[in-house]
């Protein structure tokens, strides 16, 4: 397709974007990193203006000094909205109808604040945007749509309809997720594209003498941590597994907390709270195995973190990783049956320190050609060469 006149290389593109959580926090996950990603692979002449929570997921206070400002992040802006304050409100509304925008870019489907309202205001032309994107975060999966269906579901019947008037484009990590949105959105525009091509390999840590594994991700029903546990209740060698990420859903991890302290002695469960972004892959690098039953992932940045560590990954299928998995960096197991999840675990907590390590050599290797063989151009430079929705 041949781009327009003002999406020459060298003319400036403005893109205003929406989305709950960004750097400096670290709660909110992938879709932080892949905004990073984003931002830091963008062309130049690709400037964007990122509307943000002040905050990190779940806490009450600001991050230190920047309410109701804009901060640089290189070229590009990042505005630290406060919403209980009157004046950063007013101060959000000078800011999107400071200029006219190519795309306005929504890093969420559901989200009241960072979603509706600014479709809202776009419908209203306070904000001006020649285009619509949005980047669901596996939010259209079967498991996250299983989870509060029934108010979902209403909010699909009033809300869906409304966006397909819009007729956003639609970013998506991979087939499976395009199939996702498909299923809601029939005749949805859709770009296909990876939200990261995954962090550099790293060396191979060693195994330990005891097995180690670990869950690193939020504690919220999605992740299905409960499934985890209840199948390590059926595991029959001893083992230590590790939990790390931010407590999302306060009733899930009491849940949780009920089945850890039903575990049979020789399975030690222990939460290690939050790691730093830019330790998780080294944090990562020490076990033997990171343990994933999630109900579903767009992308799940995890995933490849681990295996740049070589940390295999046991994993459920739905994640865009199954073919890796299964090519010698991990296992990949249903759902439908704990207990085959309990003879996997047992199977690799059973095996020799050298037969650990060797796992690990073996997940790196696989990881490293595949990194190899990744690009990256983002959506939004695709969408910069389409033609604004009609």
């Amino acid at each position: 397709m041949t781009p327009e006149r003002s999406e020459r290389p060298g003319t400036e593109q403005q893109v205003l974007a929406f989305a709950p959580y960004f750097l400096p926090g670290v709660k909110g996950g992938g879709p932080i990193r892949a905004l990073v990603e984003i931002l830091e692979s963008v062309p130049d002449h690709v400037i964007v203006t990122l509307v943000t929570s002040d905050r990190d997921l779940g806490d009450t206070e600001s991050y230190p000094g920047l309410a109701s400002t804009v901060a640089s992040y290189g070229r590009h802006k990042v505005y630290y909205w406060d919403r209980s304050s009157r004046t950063s409100w007013l101060r959000l509304l000078r800011l999107v109808r400071a200029r006219r925008f190519r795309i306005l870019f929504l890093n969420s489907l559901w989200s009241p604040q960072f979603t509706m309202l600014p479709w809202v205001l776009r419908q209203a032309r306070v904000i001006r945007s020649e285009m619509v994107l949005i980047a669901p975060r596996g939010e259209l999966s079967p498991g996250a749509l299983g989870l509060k269906s029934r108010k979902k579901r209403l909010a699909l019947a009033t809300w869906g309809r409304l966006l397909r008037g819009t007729h956003p484009f639609w970013q998506v990590s991979n087939d499976l997720e395009a199939s996702h949105v498909r299923d809601v959105f029939p005749n949805a525009r859709i770009i296909a594209q990876p939200d990261s091509r995954g962090p550099v390999p790293q060396d191979v840590v060693e195994s330990r003498t005891s097995p180690r594994f670990v869950f690193v991700s939020r504690i919220s029903p999605k992740k299905n941590l409960t499934f985890l546990l209840e199948a390590l209740a059926g595991c029959t060698t001893p083992l230590t597994l590790d939990l790390l990420g931010p407590i999302e859903d306060p009733e899930h991890w009491a849940d949780c907390q009920r089945v850890i302290d039903s575990l049979p002695d020789h399975i030690s469960v222990s939460y290690a709270g939050l790691v730093p972004m830019e330790d998780v892959v080294t944090r990562l690098a020490q076990y033997d195995a990171f343990l994933f039953p999630t109900l579903g992932e767009n992308f799940g940045f995890v995933i490849p973190e681990s295996l740049a560590a070589g940390c295999p990954v046991i994993a459920s299928p739905h994640t865009p990783w199954t073919s890796l998995l299964t090519k010698g960096c991990g296992s990949v197991l249903p759902l439908s049956d704990i207990g085959e999840w309990s003879t996997e675990i047992d199977r690799w907590a059973g095996s020799s320190l050298a037969e650990r390590t060797a796992k690990k050599h073996q997940a790196l290797e696989t990881y490293s050609r595949w990194h190899r063989s990744q690009t990256m151009t983002t959506a939004l430079e695709r969408v910069l060469t389409s033609k604004p929705s009609p």
